[in-house]
């Protein structure tokens, strides 16, 4: 009975720290789990992430308002094939700053967000944004 006792606490000792182990991995800037080939990670540096830059600098400035969007990171964290599409998973990091020209004020935020791209040719034939979190603060 002494020994039965025992080989549970060290089953259970093994699969608290297997728990652990795989909840504190990847480490947070390091989310890609499965190594990419040279051509995937040249589409993601050459299509997907100037693709971003490009979108974030589009004008979004509405009447008195004056929006402007900069990417701070950008970080592809899970590439897949599924039914045949090849989807990159990316989260990026951008700020905002809004400039309300009536008011004189000002809103700054930092926002985060996780996009799925489908590519196909080397091309971006769609994509899909999740809801963004923002952590915001205002410049005084």
């Amino acid at each position: 009975m002494k020994y039965i006792i025992h080989i549970l606490i060290s089953v259970m000792a093994l699969t608290a720290s297997t728990v652990f182990a795989l909840n504190s991995y990847p480490p947070k800037h390091n989310l890609l789990r499965i190594p990419l080939s040279p051509k995937n990670a040249l589409i993601y540096d050459a299509i997907i992430l100037p693709w971003i830059k490009a979108e974030l600098r589009k004008n979004i400035s509405d009447g008195p308002v004056d929006i402007r969007r900069n990417l701070i990171s950008c970080e592809l964290y899970r590439y897949e094939v599924v039914e045949g599409k090849h989807r990159y998973s990316v989260h990026i990091e951008y700020g905002v700053r809004l400039s309300n020209k009536l008011s004189k004020t000002e809103k700054a935020s930092v926002m985060g967000q996780e996009i799925i791209f489908l590519m196909e040719d080397n091309e971006v034939i769609d994509y899909f944004p999740f809801n963004e979190y923002v952590m915001d603060f205002s410049l005084q």
